[in-house]
């Protein structure tokens, strides 16, 4: 499970951590990727020692090729807290990655909640847990077609091809 993103608090990286709890009692073997770097960073690795799962847990830092890391994990978790853009779940989603991240603000625009991922709500561990356990229990059936249309919808809306049509829409006055 990995997740990319500056360590501060308004990412939410310590529900991440406090939804491990539930997960490895579900799937005990899973590993928590956590790429980034941030003033939380030595609070989120004391609260995953303090609940038992530090050694589930990998904080590799900052990575100036952060797009390496996505063939790493099997799917991403984003769980900010607000989110004006959230770039991250683009590119987890263009790597063809099943998504869970929280609905707020511009993850609600970009994830489509049971199409292209699931979203939960901000601040809830035990909703971000159970998305994380629903997409691992239900693989073939739900977590690689919503990555397959998440994969899609990207290249479709954010690729070039769609900046392009976008662009012409706005300058000669139509809708897409």
């Amino acid at each position: 499970v990995g997740s990319v993103g500056r360590l501060s608090g308004q990412k939410g990286h310590r529900y991440l951590v406090e939804a491990a709890l539930r997960i490895l009692s579900g799937r005990p073997d899973t590993v928590f990727v956590v790429v980034g770097e941030g003033e939380e960073r030595g609070a989120l690795e004391r609260l995953a020692a303090t609940l038992g799962v530090a050694r589930s847990f990998r904080f590799p830092g900052f990575m100036v090729e952060v797009e390496k890391a996505y063939p790493v994990f099997d799917l991403f978790v984003l769980p900010s807290l607000y989110e004006p853009f959230g770039l991250a779940v683009l590119e987890a989603m263009a790597a063809g990655l099943p998504v869970v991240a929280a609905a707020t603000g511009g993850l609600r625009e970009i994830v489509e909640d049971e199409t292209t991922g699931l979203l939960v709500p901000p601040g809830d561990p035990e909703a971000l847990a159970q998305g994380v356990l629903h997409l691992m229990e239900h693989w073939e059936s739900s977590a690689r077609p919503m990555a397959e249309r998440g994969r899609q919808q990207v290249h479709r809306r954010f690729g070039r091809q769609g900046a392009i049509a976008r662009i012409e829409a706005l300058y000669l006055g139509s809708e897409m």
